[in-house]
Formats: C-alpha cells, structure tokens, sequence
C-alpha cells in the first residue's frame, strides 16, 4: 500500500485464512494498529475491493472474500461453513456438492465444513458468525477497547461523596 501523504510503499502479506490470534500490523478502516492475523485474513481480502484498495498495487493472488463486511451472503467463508435451514435441517443456504462461488477457495465443491475434516460447528455457531458478517464484522467493540462498565449508576443523584443516594421510587 502507497501512503499518499508521503509516497512510502508498505507491503503486506496476506495470510490466506490465519485464525490464529498472532499480531498483525496492518492499515485497516483508516489506521495503523494491531490485529490478530484471523482478523486481517477473513476481513482484507473485502476491503482490498473497496475503498480502501484505491491506489493499491496487488502482487500475487489476493485470497478469497472470507468475510465481506455487512454481506454475510457473499462472504467466502459463510459459504465454506455452509448452514442448514431452521424448519428443515435437510435444506442448505448453499446447495451441497456444487461449486463455490469463488474459484479461488480450495476443496472445489461445497459440504457441510468442518464436519467433513473432522470437527464441527453447531447451528447456533454458524449464525453467531452469519449475524457477526453481517452487522459489520468490526474487531473494536467493548470487550477490545478497555471500555470498563460503571459499578455505579453514574446518573444516580450523589451526596457529594462520590456515593450515589438511593431514593424510592414513587
């Protein structure tokens, strides 16, 4: 990636499906910081297509579209899990032994993933990740940004102590 402030080039590597937590730097949504490597490996390969590709030059093969932020539909890797229906479990959202939508993800045909390399993921795990695509897939939320909760009601009236007063309610 060219800065276009002072012209210095960056150069990434792009894992191409790293779910480990090993700390990547990285300029993401318009800034530097540290990511775990699962983050950077499901979310880059999108952003690459959007905005913030503009200007980039791309060497190699860009790994699939694992998550695209607010399309869980179009995300490689909602895809490769696959999910079945909630009135018929016999249903997919991707028709099993078809190809996938993007060539570049390996293992050619859709399945019910990872039951067939031998671990699984319950319904309930597969929409965790289908409702976390599609409301953004954003890595800073309060658990990561040292957001701690108050263990007073901060708009309770004080008496001057620092202490909230307890009054009934009427």
């Amino acid at each position: 990636m060219t800065n276009r402030v002072t012209g210095l080039m960056t150069p990434y590597r792009l894992a191409r499906l790293d779910l480990s937590a090993t700390p990547v730097t990285v300029t993401y949504d318009r800034r530097t910081a540290t990511y775990p490597a699962s983050y950077v490996s499901i979310f880059y390969p999108a952003a690459l297509s959007m905005e913030m590709g503009q200007g980039t030059t791309i060497m190699g093969t860009v790994p699939p579209q694992w998550g695209v932020p607010s399309d869980a539909r179009h995300s490689a890797l909602i895809e490769k899990v696959n999910i079945t229906g909630a009135v018929d479990s016999n249903r997919t959202a991707w028709t099993l032994g078809e190809a996938f939508s993007d060539t570049n993800v390996k293992g050619g045909t859709r399945t019910m993933h990872p039951e067939n390399v031998g671990g699984s993921l319950t319904r309930d795990e597969r929409k965790a990740l289908i409702r976390t695509f599609d409301m953004g897939g954003q890595f800073y939320s309060r658990q990561n940004t040292g957001f701690k909760a108050y263990t007073a009601n901060p708009l309770a009236p004080s008496t001057g102590q620092g202490t909230p007063t307890n009054y009934p309610m009427p």
